[in-house]
C-alpha cells in the first residue's frame, strides 16, 4: 500500500501497524502546509498531517503528503485523483519531490486494489480462521471503544512514540507531548474524524484514526504497543472498528485503503485475513520533468533491476523500480489549448 519512490515499502512493523494507505506518517520534517499554486482551499485532513510531521500540499482534491525523502501521494488514499501531467510537474516543483503516485479514473498507469468492507452483516464469520482465532484471543483480555481526543491525548502518545521509535523516527515534534497534543487538538476541530483504541483494563495498547465522508469511511493510521503483540490488539481494533463502522446505515463501505507498491504480501494477506475485499483500481505515477529523462529510460530501468537481483532486500530503495515502470505507463491528458 506504500506508494512512493524512496519509502514505498515502510515500515509495517508486524501485522496489524500500519498507515491504512501505506503511509509512514511522522516523517523526520516538521511538517507544514501549502496550497498548490497558492490559491486552492486547504483540505479538511492537511491540518491533520501537518501536525504529523509531513509536508502537505492541499492540490486537485486532495491532501499531498511527502513519502519518505523522494514522493508525494494524495490522502484519502482509496479516492481517485482527476489530475494531467502538468498537475503533478507543478505539484511536484513545489514539494520538491521526484515522483507524484496516486488513483486515477482514467485507464493507465497500473491496475491495483484498494481494500473494501461493504458487508452489513460482517463478523466473525466474515474473517480468516487463524484471525478469528486472534480476534477470539484478544477479546479474551482487551476491549475495543470509541476514543474522545482528549483521551486519546492523554493516554496515546505511548503508542504513537513507539510506533516512530519503530519506524526510525527521532527528533520529530510529533514524538514529544507537545507535538502529540498539537495532533489531538488538530484532530478535534476535522468533521469525520474519529478515533478508537484497543485497552486492556485502563492500558490503551493500539488506536487507529480514522475519517467519514461522503458516506465512506476510511482508516487513516493505527498506532501500537508491543505490549499489546501477545493479546492481539491490533487483530481486535482492526475487526471491532470495521464491525462498529458496517453497522452505520448512513455507510456504504469501509476502506482501508489501497495496495503497497510494490506488493507487500504481509499487509494484503492481514487485510484480507481480516475480511477486507480488493476492488480494481488504476493507479498513476508521473516523475518530476528534470528527472523523467533519465530515470524512465529503458537502459536505467534495466540497471536497477540488475542491482535489485543482485542486492535483494538490502537496498530497499531498488524496490522502487516498479514506480518507474508505472511511471512509464502512465498516459494523462494536457490541458485543452487557450481559445479552444
Amino acid at each position: 500500500m506504500l506508494l512512493a519512490c524512496g519509502a514505498v515499502r515502510g515500515d509495517f512493523g508486524r501485522a496489524g501497524e500500519e498507515n491504512m494507505g501505506g503511509i509512514v506518517c511522522g516523517s523526520a520534517n516538521q511538517g507544514g502546509t501549502a496550497p498548490a499554486g497558492g490559491c486552492e482551499r486547504a483540505h479538511p485532513l492537511a491540518g491533520l498531517y501537518a501536525a504529523l510531521g509531513h509536508r502537505v500540499v492541499s492540490s486537485l482534491g486532495a491532501t499531498w503528503i511527502d513519502v519518505g525523502r523522494f514522493s508525494m501521494t494524495p490522502v484519502p488514499y482509496a479516492g481517485p485523483v482527476e489530475a494531467t501531467r502538468e498537475d503533478c510537474e507543478a505539484l511536484l516543483r513545489q514539494a520538491g519531490r521526484w515522483v507524484a503516485v496516486f488513483p486515477t479514473t482514467i485507464p493507465t498507469g497500473i491496475t491495483s486494489g484498494a481494500y473494501w468492507v461493504r458487508d452489513r452483516d460482517y463478523g466473525l464469520s466474515s474473517l480468516q480462521k487463524q484471525f478469528r482465532q486472534h480476534v477470539r484471543r484478544g477479546m479474551q483480555s482487551c476491549a475495543v471503544r470509541p476514543l474522545d481526543w482528549e483521551t486519546l491525548r492523554k493516554l496515546g502518545l505511548g503508542c504513537n512514540l513507539e510506533t516512530m521509535q519503530r519506524r526510525g523516527v527521532e527528533g520529530s515534534l510529533v514524538t514529544t507531548q507537545a507535538g502529540w497534543d498539537r495532533v489531538c487538538e488538530v484532530a478535534a476541530d476535522v468533521e469525520g474524524l474519529e478515533a478508537f483504541g484497543c485497552f486492556h483494563g485502563d492500558q490503551l495498547l493500539a488506536f487507529l484514526i480514522s475519517w467519514t465522508h461522503a458516506n465512506v469511511c476510511e482508516g487513516l493510521l493505527l498506532h501500537r504497543m508491543r505490549a499489546g503483540d501477545q493479546r492481539r490488539a491490533s487483530h481486535l481494533l482492526y475487526y471491532e472498528f470495521t464491525r462498529m463502522m458496517c453497522q452505520r446505515e448512513a455507510l456504504t463501505g469501509v476502506t482501508m485503503g489501497r495496495h503497497w507498491l510494490p506488493p507487500h504480501r504481509s499487509i494484503d494477506q492481514f487485510k484480507r485475513h481480516a475480511g477486507y475485499q480488493v476492488e480494481p483500481i488504476q493507479v498513476a505515477a508521473v516523475l518530476h520533468p528534470s528527472l523523467r529523462g533519465v530515470l524512465a529510460s529503458p537502459i536505467t530501468r534495466s540497471a536497477l533491476r540488475q542491482m535489485r537481483r543482485w542486492a535483494g532486500t538490502r537496498l530497499a530503495v531498488l524496490d522502487n523500480v516498479l514506480i518507474l515502470d508505472v511511471a512509464v505507463a502512465t498516459q494523462l491528458p494536457h490541458p485543452p489549448m487557450a481559445g479552444r
